[in-house]
């Protein structure tokens, strides 16, 4: 709560410097003000985030199952190309998985791919 408090006067701060800045035609604080704007946005949408995985079962672990189904070729290849993505997601986010399994077709692209 502190956090949200310290959020709130900060908006608080940046609204009275833009009132007084606005009365005495000072743009020189626009910058500042912008940049506290930008900071304080950044910060609520961590938070924002962050409150998105609070729940009861967050912490535990999930599959992540990719098919191709009966697609062919092109399919194969959309589910690799997933199948690249959600693994350079997890690794930048560090919630990746301690197992991967993958399925590779021979021709192109992939079968039934899963991380966990």
């Amino acid at each position: 709560m502190e956090l949200f408090d310290g959020l709130v006067q900060k908006v608080d701060d940046a609204e009275t410097l833009a009132e007084m800045a606005r009365e005495e035609s000072d743009e020189s604080q626009v910058p500042e003000i912008e940049e506290t704007v930008a900071a304080v946005a950044a910060r609520l949408d961590g938070l924002e985030l962050r409150s998105l995985f609070s729940g009861e079962h967050d912490e535990l672990d999930a599959l992540c199952t990719l098919s191709s189904g009966e697609g062919g070729a092109d399919a194969q290849d959309w589910t690799e190309m997933l199948y690249r993505m959600y693994v350079r997601w997890a690794s930048v986010t560090d919630s990746m998985s301690r197992k991967r399994t993958r399925l590779r077709e021979t021709r192109r692209g992939c079968r039934p791919s899963s991380l966990s």
